[in-house]
């Protein structure tokens, strides 16, 4: 039975859709939902999935002004957004996992291969096709790709869905404003994702060499790539070069020391793959040879709304939020 007493915007028509993608699903499948909101679609998923599946839900869960009139004034008694508003709508649902934060920054570091992904947190670029990107090189073959929001009202998810169908010789199926498509088998491959790493920690001093290396990495050695400094520092305690803060990922570590280095294969996504060590101390001086093709920058950036600001409008004839 289809739950609609969580707030949200999304159809009993589209509900109906993610029930029949579900359906599809083998046994223990991986589900990743983006922009879960007060887990309307969650509840869908968690609902309708094979026996053993669990379904991760990501979504900053932070209140924005249009919640106000466009879901909170709709839902008698609706709290304002918070995790634990999600949570208390979604409680009876235990395979769902709930992970705070913005997609795919949150997620930077993970491994596990996906059954459905389902994409519905901001819905204009360069933010929606970062994350598209970002969760498909975990999709299986043969696995969904789905998603909201597919109607004229946001130009950026039709252009780039329709450019992953082109690209995949795949077939879309559209319902309401829900979309999905299988990712065939010819199209899954292991991507290559190259990473220079380092560690630092100690002395300011430690630090102030890293950020001279990181600069002369990029100035003089022309570099582009994936960047992962181990330390025992918070993001914001270390100082990254402006134009570096795509590139640099600064994971704080309980405990480091000088074996770190050694332990890279604990702290690195599924798809990177360390070719390098740097030293803070060291300062490159001239350009690296290219790296083989297949190298991309790993996702990352500041935060970002999740959710796309709700103006009243109607998409695929249901009030739709952007």
């Amino acid at each position: 039975m289809i739950e609609l007493n969580i707030p949200g915007q999304i159809s009993q028509e589209e509900l109906e859709a993610i029930k029949t993608i579900a359906s599809q699903a083998p046994e223990n499948s991986c589900i990743v939902e983006t922009g879960s909101l007060y887990g309307l679609s969650s509840a869908a998923w968690a609902s309708f999935s094979p026996q053993g599946s669990t379904v991760y839900c990501i979504d900053p869960w932070v209140r924005e002004a249009w919640m106000g009139e466009l879901v909170e004034a709709k839902f008698p008694g609706c709290p304002p957004l918070s995790r634990k508003a999600f949570e208390h709508y979604t409680a009876k649902y235990k395979n769902i996992v709930a992970i705070q934060g913005y997609s795919p920054d949150v997620t930077a570091d993970w491994r596990k291969p996906i059954d459905i992904y389902f994409e519905d947190p901001v819905h204009w670029n360069p933010l929606l096709r970062r994350n598209l990107r970002f969760w498909l090189q975990f999709m299986k073959s043969n696995s969904i790709m789905c998603g909201h929001d597919y109607c004229e009202q946001w130009p950026d998810v039709i252009s780039e869905v329709d450019a992953l169908v082109r690209e995949m010789d795949t077939r879309l199926s559209v319902k309401g404003a829900v979309w999905w498509f299988r990712v065939p088998q010819r199209y899954v491959k292991p991507i290559y994702r190259p990473l220079i790493y380092t560690t630092c920690y100690g002395r300011q001093h430690n630090f102030d060499c890293l950020s001279l290396m990181l600069k002369s990495l990029y100035v003089f050695g022309r570099y582009r790539g994936g960047i992962l400094v181990l330390a025992d520092r918070t993001e914001a305690e270390v100082a990254v070069p402006d134009e570096m803060t795509d590139m640099v990922r600064i994971l704080c570590c309980d405990v480091i020391g000088p074996s770190t280095r050694f332990q890279i294969q604990e702290f690195i996504g599924a798809c990177d793959t360390p070719v390098l060590y740097i030293d803070p101390g060291i300062i490159v001086t001239q350009g690296h040879r290219p790296l083989p093709s297949g190298c991309t920058t790993p996702p990352r950036g500041g935060a970002t709304r999740q959710h796309a600001p709700k103006r009243s409008s109607r998409c695929a004839g249901h009030e739709r939020r952007p």
